[in-house]
């Protein structure tokens, strides 16, 4: 089928004449022009002066005139002479350019000559700043620049370089480059909520050329992360100093103790709810011994009970914080712990079913015990009834010498006493969690004690709490507590009234299951909710009084 055959169809489908549209677009159509390159005319000009400018597009325009009468030219069949024509005005422009600018050089002095000269070095470094820029505004700040700004953007945030570096290597190329500098992976949390697939393929890409310098790593909630991926850390990993593996529950133990043999520099690890027996346990503690900080065994219910505790004050002298909430520890020796192990900061043993607690006053090599005098955080919750093995006597072995306690849960069914609680040595305690068994003068005695340092207190789940509590709270004031909690007690809206009065600084506030609270207070308060709580309260009130 010819050219002229073929017809072309609008959008409806309706035959369309080519002649009539602005543009044709197909295989036979004319190519569009994409600048002046291909313009006879078309030159570049030099100088800044303004007549030359103007000049220059009459010039311009008088050679589009000859382009324009060149095509006409072409149709009569005389496109020869209008090249010549068009050769001859391209020449006449360029010998005039010359001699003015002859003419210009020699009528100027020296110091027309030098100030020329600065303009041209001016023109040019302008030149050069704008090439950089042409190729990338990023080009312009150095690499170190970059570096420590991404390193304050990763401080700022979560603390870890993913995703954060995942985000700026594709805003470009350079970016790129300096995003997988290894200085910036030194804090790497890969926890199972971060978007990168949880794989040991994952972890065999990364390691060799993200991780090779990283210290702190979180693979937590990694379950099909397998020995594999643990050999690849320990490989390239060589740096590691602090590793989660929480919830890694395809890892056998023999695949996590062989971090200790590969990352000599190992100091803290967590293998909460892994498979890690006693031998395992055994070979990480013997072989990283001293410099072993951070030991968490939460819920490692395949380490023997009463292996644990020996292991760990024989080999662990260094241990600043230790996790051994809900393992198979029946026994505790509170003596032979504080000896084994006096730096700790950090204590849980949360839902210990604790059978005996010995004491232990003279050690066997004649050591006296010395507490823990820097403990700062004791988590002691239990939620198991009928053990009565959390008493006075019993805190006050573990805290009688650590006076810069911050951080005391209690929770759960106990038998400590207002006299207990009074005799503890913590002057400024700012986080308490005292459940199920609270009383009136045991809430004397905390807000008494602590009512100028309290952050944090939760006195929920204690139906003997009720407003003569409440009125405590306001008698003495609490200016430093934000978070109060208040769940299932028996307070009125007196009770709340006299709360919010003593504590000027509150920013959560749960009310939930309140009985005494009218409707539409009785729900957890956060942020201005608790601004605009007491004209709530009224408007409860009165909305109650009218119904009734």
């Amino acid at each position: 089928m010819s050219r002229k055959s073929k017809t072309s169809k609008g959008i409806l489908g309706l035959p369309k004449k080519a002649e009539r549209q602005v543009f044709v677009f197909g295989r036979f159509a004319e190519e569009l022009p994409s600048d002046d390159s291909d313009d006879a005319d078309f030159t570049i000009l030099e100088g800044g002066d303004k007549q030359k400018r103007q000049k220059n597009a009459k010039t311009r325009k008088c050679g589009k005139k000859a382009k324009s009468k060149t095509v006409s030219s072409n149709k009569d069949g005389e496109g020869e002479k209008s090249k010549e024509k068009n050769r001859i005005v391209q020449n006449d422009y360029r010998k005039t350019a010359s001699k003015k600018k002859a003419k210009l050089v020699s009528s100027t002095d020296n110091k027309d000559i030098h100030a020329t000269t600065e303009e041209l070095n001016q023109t040019m470094n302008n030149t050069s700043v704008s090439t950089c820029i042409s190729s990338g505004w990023t080009e312009l700040i150095p690499t170190e620049i970059l570096i420590s700004i991404f390193q304050n953007v990763i401080k700022s945030i979560s603390g870890s370089s993913v995703p954060f570096l995942c985000k700026m290597s594709r805003v470009c190329r350079r970016w790129r480059e300096v995003a997988i500098e290894p200085v910036l992976w030194r804090k790497v949390d890969l926890s199972s909520s971060c978007v990168i697939k949880a794989s040991t393929g994952t972890i065999e890409r990364l390691a060799p050329s993200r991780l090779t310098a990283v210290t702190e790593l979180s693979l937590l909630g990694w379950e099909k992360l397998t020995d594999k991926g643990i050999q690849t850390i320990g490989k390239h990993c060589k740096q590691l100093q602090s590793i989660v593996l929480a919830q890694c529950r395809s890892l056998t133990s023999a695949g996590i103790a062989s971090l200790a043999d590969n990352c000599g520099q190992l100091k803290m690890i967590d293998v909460a709810f892994t498979k890690i027996d006693i031998t395992g346990l055994q070979h990480i503690v013997k072989v990283l011994g001293c410099q072993l900080e951070n030991l968490s065994l939460r819920n490692c219910n395949r380490v023997q009970g009463e292996s644990i505790l020996p292991l760990i004050q024989e080999h662990c002298p260094n241990l600043t914080s230790l996790d051994l909430s809900s393992t198979n520890i029946r026994k505790l020796c509170v003596e032979k712990l504080q000896a084994g192990c006096p730096k700790l900061k950090h204590l849980f043993l949360v839902n210990l079913l604790l059978t005996s607690t010995p004491v232990c006053k003279t050690l066997i090599n004649g050591k006296k015990p010395n507490g823990f005098p820097e403990l700062e955080t004791l988590g002691l919750p239990c939620g198991f009834i009928g053990y009565d093995q959390r008493n006075d006597r019993f805190l006050d072995r573990i805290l009688w010498a650590s006076r810069n306690l911050k951080m005391l849960d209690i929770r759960g069914p106990n038998t400590y006493s207002h006299d207990g609680l009074r005799r503890l040595p913590a002057s400024s305690l700012e986080q308490l969690y005292f459940t199920n068994s609270a009383s009136f003068s045991k809430v004397a005695v905390i807000v008494e004690k602590w009512h100028h340092s309290l952050e944090v207190l939760d006195l929920s789940q204690n139906k003997t709490v009720e407003d003569e509590d409440m009125e405590l709270l306001k008698n003495f004031g609490m200016p430093k507590l934000h978070t109060l909690d208040l769940n299932n007690t028996n307070i009125t809206a007196l009770g709340l009234k006299s709360v919010l009065n003593g504590c000027p600084n509150l920013t959560d506030l749960n009310l939930s299951s309140c009985r005494g609270l009218p409707r539409g207070v009785k729900q957890r308060h956060q942020g201005e909710a608790v601004l605009k709580l007491p004209q709530r309260l009224v408007d409860s009130m009165q909305l109650s009084s009218d119904s009734e």
